[in-house]
């Protein structure tokens, strides 16, 4: 039986992946401590804060991120308030 193997390089030592640096929230209908530290090739979920309701959304870093002033890639979640008491 023949066999087929290959190899695949990685290289090690180099420069470490980065985080990128947390979203600040600015507002107080959002929930972003999932974001804190998400690493390159990682993402976070960002949620509407109680009493506001929404659909969440997600930051990303970049595959591979080495840049430690990296601003993470996200969409502000549509949130409202709807029980206003």
């Amino acid at each position: 039986a023949r066999r087929n193997c290959q190899s695949t390089p990685t290289l090690s030592g180099c420069v470490p992946i980065e985080a990128c640096l947390p979203i600040i929230a600015d507002g107080c209908d959002i929930d972003v401590s999932d974001c804190r530290s998400v690493k390159g090739g990682q993402s976070c979920e960002i949620k509407c804060k109680d009493p506001y309701t929404g659909s969440s959304t997600y930051g990303t870093c970049p595959e591979g991120n080495i840049n430690t002033s990296e601003v993470l890639t996200w969409s502000r979640p549509q949130c409202a308030l709807t029980n206003c008491p």
